[in-house]
């Protein structure tokens, strides 16, 4: 007996990810797909204009400003809507929120390390640096810092110059001092 299907195999398009299948009727090779979304994403308002953030089916997978045109709804999603908005009101300090994030092993320990970092705190690109090991690292701390996907939730704003200047941020430095005045610093 035949099975249903003989082989499938799956690939990424954009946003979707598709199972073709191969069935074999009378010797021929006849192919069909399911499709289904391997991440989703909504735009929240806030102090520093919409934020789009995206989910895989279990963690948050990036945070980015400006609407990307995002409109799903999963409990995640509202979760993060939820910490987000406590956080820019003042009421959180800490979130709670499963992320996932690629990256080298060095990026990784980077951005670990930020989040262990507490609420209204700033450290230097140095001391970050010596924290992950690696003492003469701090402009591989900045690229990191630059490469972060999930900014404000790893918290790479807290990260100011040596000098005390605020240094750089990806996402400007308007926000970067929007960011440090909510947490209680004046820049």
């Amino acid at each position: 007996m035949v099975p249903p299907y003989v082989f499938s195999r799956r690939c990424q398009i954009g946003r979707r990810e598709k199972t073709h299948f191969f069935f074999r009727m009378r010797g021929v090779f006849l192919s069909t797909y399911e499709s289904r979304p391997i991440f989703y994403g909504a735009v929240f308002s806030s102090p520093l204009g919409p934020i789009t953030v995206r989910t895989n089916q279990s963690s948050i997978i990036s945070l980015t400003f400006g609407d990307l045109g995002d409109r799903d709804q999963t409990e995640l999603l509202s979760e993060a809507r939820l910490q987000l908005d406590a956080y820019f009101c003042g009421k959180l300090k800490f979130f709670q929120l499963p992320l996932f994030y690629r990256g080298t092993e060095f990026q990784h320990r980077v951005w670990t390390t930020l989040q262990k970092l507490p609420y209204g705190i700033t450290i230097s690109y140095r001391e970050l640096a010596e924290r992950v090991d690696s003492p003469r690292g701090f402009r591989a701390v900045g690229n990191a810092n630059g490469k972060n996907p999930l900014p404000i939730l790893i918290p790479c704003h807290r990260v100011i110059a040596h000098n005390g200047s605020l240094g750089g941020y990806s996402s400007g430095l308007e926000r970067k001092r929007f960011l440090l005045a909510l947490e209680q610093h004046e820049w």
